[in-house]
């Protein structure tokens, strides 16, 4: 017999992908340059809308932990680059990179090494245009 005071049994909601509690891997933001200065771009990183550093034009090589910004998850990560006004351009050559590179890594003997690199953005000396790209890190 069907009890008249008992719904339908409850339907569990879609399965979605887990959301580590916790990051348990390191993330790294890293930079190269050909010849530092070249690209006359400037590269402002947002990480979930808040503002995390400028990396520079003339700036040596850049290594920064950035786990602290992420959250387990998906994060979202904007890079814009901006071209600096200086009068004359150093350079118009292709060859002139300024690379942002994100990903998964270790440090040891005071070298990083990112092992999966899960972003990577770069402008060229050629580049004349400001640039905007957003990514989505998903960290574990």
């Amino acid at each position: 017999p069907n009890d008249a005071g008992v719904g339908p049994a409850p339907v569990p909601p879609a399965a979605t992908a887990p959301v580590p509690g916790r990051i348990t891997q390191r993330y790294w933001l890293v930079t190269e340059q050909t010849t530092p200065g070249m690209t006359d771009f400037d590269i402002d990183v947002y990480v979930n809308s808040r503002w995390v550093r400028r990396l520079r034009n003339n700036e040596e090589q850049v290594v920064v932990d950035i786990t602290g910004q992420l959250r387990p998850g998906p994060n979202a990560v904007t890079l814009i680059a901006r071209k600096v006004a200086g009068g004359s351009r150093r350079s118009n050559s292709p060859n002139n990179v300024f690379k942002v590179i994100i990903g998964e890594g270790n440090e040891g003997g005071g070298n990083v090494m990112i092992d999966t690199p899960l972003i990577r953005f770069q402008k060229t000396a050629a580049d004349a245009q400001d640039a905007t790209e957003e990514f989505t890190l998903t960290t574990r």
